[in-house]
């Protein structure tokens, strides 16, 4: 099966490999974009962030959920 890409502005990574999808505003008030928790993300403790994920802003983020959300629909389907 071909995994689906997904392309931002910035950049391109799997559906499969979305973990989650977390507000920015639950750590930084004035943010309103989105963090996109990858499999290869890891949190660090030391610093209290996560590393290795990209942030979106809020438009975009909201046609990325929904997307996944069809993957993810889709892919329970199957």
């Amino acid at each position: 099966m071909i995994k689906p890409i997904y392309t931002t502005k910035w950049a391109a990574f799997p559906l499969d490999d979305i973990m989650w999808i977390e507000q920015c505003s639950k750590k930084y008030p004035n943010d309103k974009g989105f963090f996109i928790i990858l499999k290869c993300s890891r949190y660090n403790y030391e610093i209290d962030e996560w590393e290795n994920v990209i942030h979106l802003e809020a438009e975009e983020a909201e046609e990325l959920m929904e997307v996944w959300n069809q993957y993810k629909e889709q892919e329970a389907d199957e």
